[in-house]
């Protein structure tokens, strides 16, 4: 096991080599960089969208391949050196259809849970399996984690709160109300993977798009989500009209901003939504990680529409146990460019 002073940062990504993907990682131990290696091997095919989860002993990567003529989720576990331990293995068991978009998080008894989105036929559906710590599936098939199935649910997200439960999050397309567009969708788990809540709509907001949602799990019990609310401080134009914006006060084009909502350990919302970025850049891709005293800390990128030098940078906000906010933050000191999805 890792001494607990040494924090392990992996970085799992498709690295394009002779017209392939892999996965590869590298350790750092805040000091030296760490050697890049592929984590599970050259395996045939592409390895793409991947995902891990760690905790001192070691941990999982799950990643989607297309080996087998279509798109499948693989994963595989990773020993306290980060080194895979056992062979990649299907995480799913459907035998059609395509699997995007694999998240997968450390339950507290070692096992993992592995959600994603998966090709039903007409519409896509988030599906999940639970491991326990022998590295042997609860259920023989794969379990269905959304609800709705006359549309489609894609772009999962899933973290294990400190009492052992599991909170899978979603987007769903026109389930709020006909034409709704995308809102976000949340569901608790046990740890054996038995559901214990119906879905439930965590954006108030819910014209136009609310999508890519993030959640994770605090240190106070609860767990924080946040996603992209589209046209939620500024609607566009009417058709042919390129300059009137409806909006409360007078932006320059729509709004695409990051808004988060907090929960209690039950699913109750805490209060609600709340936007997190302070200016009017188009904003994308929001990333959470929880801090030891309870609060968290939000990043995203966004677009500069001021400086046409610029483009997309990295940004991000911390916020205390309580909910207070801090400062909006520049995390990337070169700016030219593009620098996204933290």
């Amino acid at each position: 096991m890792l001494p607990s002073f040494v924090r392990n940062v992996v970085l799992c990504l498709g690295f394009c080599l002779a017209s392939r993907a892999t996965l590869f990682a590298q350790t750092n131990y805040y000091g030296a960089y760490g050697t890049e290696y592929p984590i599970v091997g050259q395996l045939p095919g592409d390895q793409l969208a991947a995902d891990v989860s760690l905790n001192g002993s070691g941990g999982f990567v799950v990643w989607q391949d297309n080996a087998t003529g279509r798109w499948v989720v693989n994963a595989e576990r990773l020993d306290a050196t980060l080194s895979g331990a056992l062979s990649a293995f299907p995480v799913s068991t459907a035998t059609t259809g395509d699997e995007r978009n694999p998240r997968v998080a450390m339950l507290k008894s070692g096992g993992a849970v592995f959600v994603w989105q998966g090709d039903s036929g007409a519409f896509h559906h988030i599906y999940a399996r639970f491991m326990d710590s022998s590295n042997i599936f609860l259920t023989a098939t794969d379990m269905l984690a959304s609800v709705s199935v006359t549309n489609s649910q894609i772009n999962p997200a899933v973290t294990v709160l400190t009492n052992g439960n599991v909170v899978v999050a979603w987007s769903s397309i026109d389930e709020a109300a006909q034409g709704s567009m995308q809102d976000v969708y949340g569901r608790v788990f046990s740890p054996a993977g038995q559901p214990l809540t119906g879905e439930f709509l965590m954006n108030q907001f819910t014209n136009f798009n609310q999508d890519a949602p993030a959640i994770a799990a605090l240190n106070n019990g609860g767990f924080v989500a946040a996603w992209v609310s589209e046209q939620e401080r500024a609607l566009a134009p009417n058709f042919g009209d390129n300059t009137n914006y409806f909006a409360i006060t007078n932006y320059p084009t729509p709004s695409v901003d990051i808004y988060a909502r907090l929960y209690d350990n039950n699913a109750s919302p805490l209060g609600g939504e709340f936007l997190v970025n302070s200016n009017f850049f188009p904003c994308a891709n929001p990333a959470i990680a929880a801090g030891a005293d309870g609060g968290c800390m939000i990043t995203w990128c966004a677009k500069d529409t001021v400086n046409a030098d610029n483009s997309w940078d990295i940004y991000a906000r911390s916020f205390s146990r309580d909910g207070n906010l801090g400062p909006v933050i520049t995390v990337n000191t070169h700016l030219y460019g593009d620098q996204y999805t933290p």
